[in-house]
């Protein structure tokens, strides 16, 4: 009886550990990638354990940090999202969408940020159910230009890779 209470307490100090200290989500915790072109800033923040066959939310956003007005022409989507297993491209948001617009624009003054939500089925872009691992997720705002410079959006406004895993 006694090694029982004690597993039962065991038990319920382990339980209130995990949920507190995790703030109550499913998971250990949340990992953030970040980057930087010039006063814009731009971030990736996912669940950094997902469990196996659940969607994997991520927020994407891009902010002007710095104290002047920032002209950012892009293309549709604005903002991508690709996950990658070693060297190969798992999956990529906009895959197989066909996109209308062409050219729009933002203004972001100082402060300013745009967020975007995109949401990961765990599967590749053929649609087969990924297996268990680690996979390495980077974000970019598709733009053409900003204050009238011509940007590479895969690598001007990237965020770092994050590694989530999927269990």
């Amino acid at each position: 009886m006694r090694r029982l209470n004690a597993l039962l307490i065991l038990f319920l100090c382990v339980s209130f550990f995990i949920s507190c200290g995790n703030g109550g989500e499913t998971g250990i915790g949340h990992v953030t990638g970040t980057g930087q072109y010039a006063s814009l800033q731009v971030s990736l923040t996912a669940q950094s354990v997902n469990r196996l066959g659940d969607t994997v939310p991520m927020t994407f956003s891009i902010k002007n940090i710095g104290d002047t007005s920032v002209w950012v022409v892009y293309d549709c989507p604005d903002a991508d999202v690709q996950v990658n297993q070693g060297y190969t491209i798992i999956w990529q948001w906009s895959f197989g969408q066909v996109f209308a617009c062409s050219g729009a624009g933002s203004l972001l003054a100082p402060g300013d940020s745009m967020t975007y939500s995109r949401s990961w089925d765990e599967k590749d872009n053929e649609g087969n159910q990924v297996p268990s691992g680690s996979y390495t997720i980077t974000a970019w705002f598709d733009a053409q230009s900003v204050d009238g410079v011509k940007v590479t959006p895969q690598t001007d406004l990237s965020t770092q890779p994050i590694t989530i895993a999927i269990q």
